[in-house]
């Protein structure tokens, strides 16, 4: 296709729906980016419930579920959504799990 024709048919798109094309491809990505995020929070909230209290399988799922939900609060905050509560009721997400949001677990020692 002519150089030419696809920028006629840019600029048709954009007279039709008011929207560019570029917009919304970014809007495509995110909704992928927000779905994908949702999924791992589900798995890793999933893991959580299976793995026994007081075990270090526990703990590794715990700080697993906190990087998830971040990740997921972030890619909201990308798409404008700042008020979190409703996700967190929908994922049932453990308080635990939110303290620990946005912290990293202490490194092993000699491990950099």
């Amino acid at each position: 296709m002519p150089i030419e024709l696809s920028h006629d048919m840019i600029r048709k798109f954009e007279e039709v729906t008011g929207i560019a094309p570029i917009e919304v491809q970014a809007s495509e990505e995110q909704a992928y980016s927000l779905g994908k995020a949702g999924k791992d929070v589900e798995k890793a909230i999933a893991r959580l419930k299976e793995a026994a209290p007081g075990t270090s399988e526990r703990e590794n799922c715990l700080w697993e579920a906190s990087d998830a939900v971040w990740r997921y609060f972030i890619q909201r905050e990308a798409c404008g959504v700042r008020d979190h509560r409703q996700a967190v009721r929908f994922y049932g997400i453990p308080g635990e799990v939110l303290a620990r949001l946005g912290a990293r677990p202490a490194a092993k020692p000699g491990v950099v």
